[in-house]
């Protein structure tokens, strides 16, 4: 499991939660939370980006390939 957490970022994950693989990458003033008993099945990628949250319940389980984000990774000029 990959986990990218800098300064001045939070991550709550709760109990008994399962992953063999995942790429996190949390960005600043984001708080990305994570539910009991959930899993994670394959790579999965979880990226709470621009102050954003991202929350899973319980009991989830999330499967491989999912990508999971608060943005599209590029500015919008209008």
């Amino acid at each position: 499991m990959h986990i990218a957490i800098d300064s001045n970022r939070k991550f709550d994950i709760g109990g008994d939660v399962r992953s063999g693989v995942a790429n996190l990458n949390i960005g600043l003033g984001s708080m990305p939370r994570v539910g009991d008993r959930t899993g994670f099945t394959g790579l999965v990628h979880f990226n709470p980006v621009e102050a954003k949250a991202i929350e899973i319940g319980t009991d989830c389980s999330i499967a491989f390939g999912v990508w999971m984000t608060t943005s599209n990774f590029h500015s919008i000029i209008c």
